[in-house]
């Protein structure tokens, strides 16, 4: 099985280029990290990994760029700390940083 998964997300990789795949709120995207559980501590484990990922991986969110907190907020208000985020996250949040005005 673990075999069978890292075959089909080679496939994937190969079928869909990085630039036409949806844009990831983590540094490591969905199908990398399943990729290296899978790889390095097998099918069961990449499994678990999916299925929380999936769960936080979702289109719409919130970015958080005021008071003690800078990152993203999705569902559930399940909160990514912004050095867990990507490069272009991490941008988008600098960008709205200074567009906040201090009274």
């Amino acid at each position: 099985m673990k075999y069978l998964m890292l075959f089909l997300i080679k496939l994937y990789w190969f079928l869909i280029p990085a630039h036409k795949r949806n844009k990831c709120l983590f540094k490591e995207s969905f199908s990398t990290i399943v990729f290296r559980i899978a790889k390095g501590k097998g099918f069961w484990n990449a499994i678990k990994v999916f299925k929380k990922r999936k769960n936080m991986c979702v289109p719409n969110y919130e970015i958080l760029a005021g008071g003690n907190f800078s990152g993203i907020c999705i569902k559930d208000s399940i909160k990514i700390p912004y050095q867990n985020l990507s490069i272009t996250v991490q941008a988008e949040i600098n960008f709205y940083k200074s567009c906040i005005v201090k009274l």
